[in-house]
């Protein structure tokens, strides 16, 4: 069936790398209202219900982001997924996944969580546990949940994702095992950060013009704050130019020399910090993930090191 994977790919597809943002997202646009018209025009369609869904909860929509068009679209998919005898065309999984990603834009995290379960059961009960889509999305699924719900519950998804992979023959798994590690490395400094009680010591590590930095102050979040949980979404795309609405500094400290003078990165500069806390599935292949780089992702300070950047950052900014 057609995924919102392939549905991005269709909006690429048409429009040249030359355009701008605006153009792409009016692309975009009119491509998810004419798959809303083939939904409209086969309401008994659950693929086509689930892919009009899909196209209204896009976040290149941008300010044109229909949640409510998407609930309601994802809605239908979900009557007619639930009138199968017989699980078929991964419309359950998918539809159930959509919905959690909703709910989860729309802040309610329980229905979020539980729509989450529901599609990794229906892809488990349709496909297998061990089938690549399954582990793949139960990878992405882990992911959202401990970013934005419960670090607990999605980093053990990710560790359960991780060991299924190791189970399945080496034709049949996903392609990069050294990127999916990279994710397993990180459900496991999450869990262990969570469990201890250091959820505040997290600081995103990017890269900067060849040099690596902690980054310690973004338009809309410094250390002061936790960085995981919602806010890490917010800070990604504050990072990508995605968020005009915030002006500001981003500060950066570099981690081979606490001692130097922290840099000053204004927000609406050309270029930016790299920071990828965040993986996708490769839009040419279902059994291929793109996941960050070990070098481009969170990292958890601890004891006198983190007081220590906590330290210079103050004596900063009390002196801007």
């Amino acid at each position: 069936m057609m995924t919102i994977v392939a549905l991005m790919c269709a909006v690429t597809f048409q429009v040249n790398a030359q355009n701008s943002d605006e153009q792409l997202q009016k692309k975009a646009l009119e491509v998810v209202l004419e798959a809303a018209k083939e939904a409209d025009a086969n309401p008994t369609d659950g693929r086509k219900q689930y892919v009009a869904a899909a196209g209204f909860n896009m976040d290149l929509l941008g300010d044109k982001v229909g949640l409510d068009r998407a609930l309601a679209y994802a809605n239908k998919a979900l009557q007619i997924a639930e009138s199968q005898t017989v699980l078929k065309d991964t419309l359950m999984g998918h539809t159930c996944l959509t919905l959690g990603s909703i709910y989860l834009k729309k802040r309610e995290l329980e229905k979020a969580y539980d729509f989450y379960e529901k599609g990794l059961k229906a892809f488990e009960q349709e496909l297998g546990r061990y089938d690549p889509v399954t582990i793949y999305q139960k990878l992405k699924i882990g992911f959202d949940i401990m970013m934005s719900i419960d670090v607990r519950y999605g980093s053990i998804f990710i560790q359960q994702a991780f060991l299924d992979s190791e189970r399945v023959p080496v034709e049949k798994r996903l392609k990069n095992m050294t990127e999916i590690m990279a994710l397993y490395d990180l459900a496991i400094e999450f869990l262990v950060a969570d469990i201890s009680n250091k959820m505040w010591n997290g600081l995103p590590i990017v890269f900067f013009e060849g040099k690596r930095y902690f980054m310690v102050e973004t338009p809309e979040w410094n250390m002061e704050q936790p960085v995981v949980g919602w806010l890490v979404p917010k800070l990604r795309l504050a990072l990508q130019g995605k968020d005009a609405k915030k002006e500001g500094d981003i500060v950066l400290i570099e981690t081979d020399d606490r001692n130097a003078t922290p840099r000053i990165i204004k927000s609406d500069a050309t270029v930016k910090p790299q920071f990828e806390v965040n993986f996708s599935q490769d839009a040419n292949d279902e059994h291929a993930l793109s996941v960050p780089a070990e070098s481009a992702r969170l990292m958890f300070v601890y004891g006198t090191g983190y007081h220590e950047i906590l330290a210079k950052y103050r004596e900063f900014k009390a002196g801007k």
